[in-house]
């Protein structure tokens, strides 16, 4: 049969959100086809407590929404931090180092909690999640931004951005690299920051947002067995098809190509 080959291209990260092979080898014995068989399952329960901490962070900041006294708080906050000063732009350039880091260690070879093949599904579906819950709360919402420049304010992008690759980093990274998994979290808790610093965001856009790049990834992370099934599980066995993930930078930001025949 002839082999088609599919580019699956997304844009890892818009600026303010405008808008491998799986080789199964035959068990041993019974016991060792049993254990692979309830750590499969295992993989595929969702655990609802990881619910919990991004749930808090987006009701946090969707209060403000809904009180006067907390959007008295936000505005009070953004007075005296964002009062007369220059404006910098090292947040739109943080909100990308996380997730660049979860690309450029697996490149460097160094070993990862779920390895490149689950990384390559988890990935891509982070970002689409995050860029969907992003723009369906900008729009939906329409917040004015503190500095009055527009009506997207809720949640922070830049922060959803930056805590979605801090998560990914924790997820893959954390239990034996756990300096690795800190530093991730540091740099997006300092974007978030710098959005309340610039007088771009409040800040309950930004406890929105960091809310909402958690919970993309622990989302991505419950889905990411069952699509893999879907993609390539019983392909892969019959074309002998290796999916490669390949990184690559444009002007406004960065994006990864997958490929895969089947």
């Amino acid at each position: 049969m002839k082999k088609k080959t599919f580019l699956i291209q997304l844009l890892l990260l818009f600026p303010y959100y405008s808008l491998a092979s799986n080789e199964t080898l035959p068990p041993a014995d019974s016991v060792t086809a049993t254990t692979c068989h309830h750590h499969e399952k295992k993989t595929r329960v969702f655990i609802y407590t990881q619910l919990i901490s991004p749930s808090l962070l987006i009701g946090s900041g969707a209060l403000a929404l809904c009180s006067q006294r907390i959007r008295s708080v936000d505005n009070q906050i953004n007075r005296g931090v964002s009062a007369q000063h220059k404006r910098v732009s090292y947040d739109d350039y943080i909100q990308y180092v996380p997730t660049a880091s979860v690309l450029l260690l697996e490149i460097c070879g160094v070993k990862s909690e779920n390895g490149f093949k689950k990384q390559v599904i988890t990935l891509p579906l982070s970002i689409l999640l995050t860029a969907t819950l992003v723009n369906a709360g900008k729009y939906s919402v329409q917040r004015m931004r503190p500095d009055q420049s527009s009506k997207n304010s809720f949640p922070s992008g830049h922060t959803a951005t930056a805590f979605m690759g801090a998560e990914l980093l924790r997820m893959e990274y954390g239990k034996e690299y756990p300096l690795i998994a800190a530093t991730g979290y540091a740099l997006a808790a300092m974007t978030g920051a710098m959005r309340i610093y610039n007088n771009r965001h409040f800040l309950s856009d930004v406890l929105a947002g960091a809310g909402v790049g958690i919970l993309s990834v622990r989302i991505a992370y419950w889905l990411s067995p069952y699509l893999n099934d879907m993609l390539w599980k019983n392909n892969m066995s019959r074309s002998g098809g290796v999916p490669s993930l390949s990184p690559y930078l444009i002007k406004d930001g960065y994006g990864v190509t997958l490929s895969f025949n089947f």
